[in-house]
């Protein structure tokens, strides 16, 4: 019984917790919280349950929850480009050049080696979120790199694109108010965590390199 309900100290108040009230979540299994000493004392027992209580039943938040989950998973399949559904413009060689590089406007592109309707999401976890903060605020585009041996080297050393290999995307941001060699040379690379959906870094560094009187790319924006 002691070890069932993790207390040595009787009487004792249990608290079976299914919920954690800091991070929002459900949990996946009970956790029995123990108020042994002291459980007697009003003050201290209302201290004490005020941290596992909720004031939303179990299955409303579990509801919530879901059309939360629904609606970012809904998101992600758009942006990665699900067939079916409207996705980021895909760029080659010739569209490139002109629709990016004569182009005065800020560009970011999400060079890959993934084929046409495969799911982007599966290679940079954060793809779906990307695309929709900065999508609606700065040119979007996927070029999607298929050369191979001496064609595929040419081509990294052109686009400045050394470390895209399979399963390792690059993103680079070309900027406004420049255009031709200017716009390649002012070119950055944008380093990125593939297996995280934080965009803080990525965003930061958009922004440092955008010429505008306002600057600010943070995802409360949009």
């Amino acid at each position: 019984m002691t070890k069932k309900y993790n207390t040595k100290d009787v009487p004792a108040i249990i608290v079976s917790q299914t919920y954690n009230a800091e991070e929002d979540a459900i949990l996946d299994e009970p956790i029995n919280v123990s108020k042994g000493k002291g459980a007697g004392n009003l003050k201290n027992l209302k201290q004490f349950l005020a941290k596992y209580a909720r004031k939303t039943p179990k299955e409303e938040l579990e509801v919530a929850q879901q059309a939360r989950q629904d609606k970012i998973t809904e998101a992600e399949e758009e942006a990665a480009g699900v067939p079916g559904i409207d996705k980021a413009a895909e760029l080659n060689a010739t569209s490139f050049e002109k629709e990016v590089i004569q182009q005065p406007e800020a560009c970011l592109v999400y060079f890959t080696t993934m084929k046409e309707g495969e799911n982007l999401q599966d290679e940079y976890k954060g793809y779906g979120g990307l695309y929709q903060e900065v999508g609606g605020a700065i040119k979007f585009a996927i070029y999607r790199v298929s050369e191979t041996g001496e064609e595929l080297a040419a081509l990294k050393k052109q686009y400045k694109i050394k470390d895209l290999k399979e399963n390792r995307p690059v993103l680079r941001f070309y900027p406004n108010e420049v255009s031709g060699d200017m716009k390649r040379k002012a070119s950055i690379g944008i380093p990125f965590d593939r297996k995280s959906s934080d965009l803080g870094s990525i965003l930061e560094d958009i922004d440092s390199s955008f010429e505008s009187n306002i600057r600010d790319l943070r995802p409360e924006m949009f």
